[in-house]
Order: structure tokens, then sequence, then C-alpha cells
């Protein structure tokens, strides 16, 4: 049980910086380029609901996995500390 809530902490911490550095590094330029105004604008107005409901998906999956962790093992200083962040 520890190591399965390890694992979808540290995936869902990953998931959100993937998914912020993918969009404001690849996806953004390329579409900014490859893209006339009006036709940036409707793509985005399209990613942007999924790509907000990934990243709270990820950061409720991610303080739901924290949170166990300090039921598991008991709380410590560093554990609320990464808790209450």
């Amino acid at each position: 049980m520890e190591s399965m809530l390890h694992y979808l902490h540290v995936l869902a911490a990953g998931l959100v910086v993937g998914k912020v550095t993918l969009l404001s590094f690849v996806v953004a330029p390329i579409l900014a380029r490859q893209l006339d105004a009006e036709a940036f604008s409707r793509v985005v107005r399209q990613l942007f609901p999924a790509y907000y409901a990934m990243g709270m998906g990820a950061a409720l999956v991610g303080l739901s996995a924290s949170g166990g962790l300090g039921l598991v093992l008991g709380p410590s200083a560093t554990r609320a500390v990464v808790l209450g962040l």
C-alpha cells in the first residue's frame, strides 16, 4: 500500500510539471507560429478546459496520496509541511 501511494504521489507531481512544461515550451510556441490569431484562439479555447481539468485531477490524486502516506506512515514534520503546501 505504501509503495502504491508513493507511486501515485510522484506520478501526480510529474504530470503537473510535465503538462505545464509541455504546454509552455512546446505546444503554445508551435501553435503561435503555425496558426493565425483567430485559429490560435479557437484551439486554445478548446484546449484549456481539458488542460485545467487534468491539472486539478492530478493535484487531487497527489494530495490524496500524500494524505494517505501521512496516515500509513504516521505524521511527521516533513509530511505535514508538504501536505500543507
